[in-house]
């Protein structure tokens, strides 16, 4: 099991991994599709909060939350949508595959609240390697 989290100086804590695809223009004999980006997937950590008002994160997924496992999939997935887009367009599928990338955003937070009584959050966003 593997979970690929952003390592960070002071890591807060996950609140959601997200996951997207952004396409780029790709043409076909008299027919292209246009750029545009589609969520996939979308995994939320935040289970509630504690009696002292801070968050309590489970990313145990109903027993185990394997990181490699879901995008294997989501690569077995994006595949079949290739390959049926390829051949809506009349192109190799290598042409499908080159014009999609796959977005993660991972949202962090602070286990509990500032002094404040704020909740800050940021994203960090990559690209997973597809195909």
């Amino acid at each position: 099991m593997a979970n690929n989290f952003p390592v960070l100086p002071d890591m807060p804590q996950v609140m959601s991994l997200q996951y997207g695809i952004e396409v780029t223009q790709t043409g076909g004999r008299g027919n292209n599709t246009v750029p545009g980006t589609m969520d996939l997937m979308f995994y939320g950590f935040v289970t509630g909060q504690d009696e002292a008002g801070a968050y309590v994160f489970d990313y145990s997924q109903g027993g185990t939350f394997d990181q490699d496992a879901h995008e294997a999939q989501m690569v077995t997935l994006l595949n079949g949508l290739c390959a049926t887009w390829a051949a809506a367009l009349g192109v190799d599928l290598a042409v499908v595959q080159a014009a999609v990338k796959v977005r993660r955003t991972w949202q962090m937070t602070t286990p509990a609240a500032l002094p404040d009584g704020s909740w800050p959050d940021f994203f960090i966003i990559d690209h997973m390697t597809y195909p």
